[in-house]
C-alpha cells in the first residue's frame, strides 16, 4: 500500500482516503475511512473532536458528561506551561515550581518568597518559630514555715500533658527550650493564730531572687476564717536548662500553705491544692 498517493486514481487508492459525507457544515459529522469505516475523528467547519477530546478555536473541551482531562506524558516526559490561569476548581497531588511571582493570600498562597516574610504577612509573627512549652504542677499536701525563714514550695504534682517543661528536685520548675515564659503561682494560705499575719512570696531563677517580685499579703486570723487565696504572675526569660522556684517567708509559724482533699460528698468537691504553677512559653 502505497504512502504517497501522487500519480495513483482515486479508484485505486480510495480504500486509503478519508472523507466527510455531504462534506463539512457548522455541526461536527464522523470522518470515514474509504470502505466506510468510522474513525473517531469528528470535524466541523470551526472545530475538530477526537473520541471525548474536541478543539475549537483556542478551547479544548471533554464532550462526554462530566469527562475528565488527562494529560500524561510517556515516561520521565512532564506536562509544561509558559502562562496558566486557573479560575476554578482544586489542584491536588502536585508541585509547583518555577513561579515568576509570590502567589497572593488570596490564591492560596503567602505572598512571600522566604519564610519571615510568609509570617509576617500571614500575621503569625514570631509565634510560627518556636516550639509550644507548658507546664502544671501542683501540692498535695500542707506546707509548713518557721517564721521569717523564706522556703521554696514544693509541688508533689505534675500534670501528665506538660510539654518541654518539669520539675526537678520538687520544687525547680526547670525549662527545656529557652525562651520568655509566662508564671502563674496560686496557693491558699491558713492561718490558724489569733492574730492576723503576713506572708511574702517572690521568685527565684536558678537560685538567684528575681528583682521586684516579691508580694506581700496579710492572712486574716482564724476568727476571720484563717484562709487567704492568692494568685501571682509573672514573666521571665530562659535559657534551656534554667528553672524558678516560688518562695515563701510567713512572719509566724502558724501560717502555713494548707491543702483541702477532696470530698465525697454530696456534693463532691474536688481537693484544693496548697499550692500550683502554671508556666507557658509565649515567646
Amino acid at each position: 500500500m502505497p504512502t504517497n498517493l501522487t500519480g495513483n486514481t482515486v479508484s485505486s487508492t480510495y480504500d486509503q482516503l478519508l472523507h466527510v459525507d455531504g462534506g463539512p457544515t457548522a455541526t461536527e459529522k464522523t470522518v470515514y475511512g474509504g470502505t466506510g469505516v468510522a474513525t473517531a475523528l469528528k470535524v466541523s467547519t470551526g472545530a475538530v473532536s477526537v473520541d471525548n477530546i474536541k478543539l475549537d478555536g483556542n478551547t479544548v473541551s471533554s464532550t462526554n458528561t462530566n469527562g475528565n482531562i488527562v494529560l500524561s506524558p510517556n515516561g520521565t516526559g512532564t506536562v509544561s506551561f509558559s502562562k496558566a490561569a486557573i479560575t476554578g476548581g482544586t489542584i491536588t497531588g502536585v508541585g509547583l515550581s518555577g513561579l515568576s511571582a509570590d502567589l497572593p493570600i488570596a490564591d492560596g498562597g503567602t505572598g512571600a518568597s522566604t519564610a519571615s516574610a510568609a509570617r509576617t504577612n500571614l500575621g503569625i509573627g514570631t509565634n510560627g518559630t518556636f516550639d509550644a512549652a507548658y507546664g502544671f504542677f501542683y501540692s498535695d499536701v500542707d506546707q509548713t514555715y518557721s517564721a521569717n525563714t523564706p522556703a521554696v514550695v514544693t509541688f508533689s504534682q505534675s500534670a501528665p500533658f506538660n510539654v518541654g517543661i518539669s520539675v526537678a528536685s520538687s520544687s525547680r520548675i526547670t525549662m527545656t527550650v529557652a525562651g520568655v515564659y509566662e508564671i502563674s503561682f496560686t496557693g491558699q494560705l491558713y492561718n490558724a493564730d489569733s492574730t492576723d499575719h503576713a506572708v511574702t512570696i517572690w521568685f527565684r531563677k536558678n537560685g538567684t531572687d528575681i528583682a521586684a517580685s516579691a508580694t506581700k499579703l496579710a492572712v486574716p486570723k482564724i476568727a476571720d476564717s484563717g484562709v487567704h487565696i492568692f494568685t501571682i504572675t509573672g514573666m521571665e526569660q530562659f535559657t534551656a536548662g534554667q528553672y524558678i522556684e516560688a518562695v515563701v517567708m510567713v512572719d509566724n509559724a502558724n501560717v502555713k500553705l494548707d491543702y483541702t482533699a477532696a470530698a465525697v460528698g454530696p456534693p463532691a468537691v474536688p481537693a484544693i491544692p496548697s499550692a500550683l504553677i502554671n508556666v507557658t512559653r509565649i515567646g
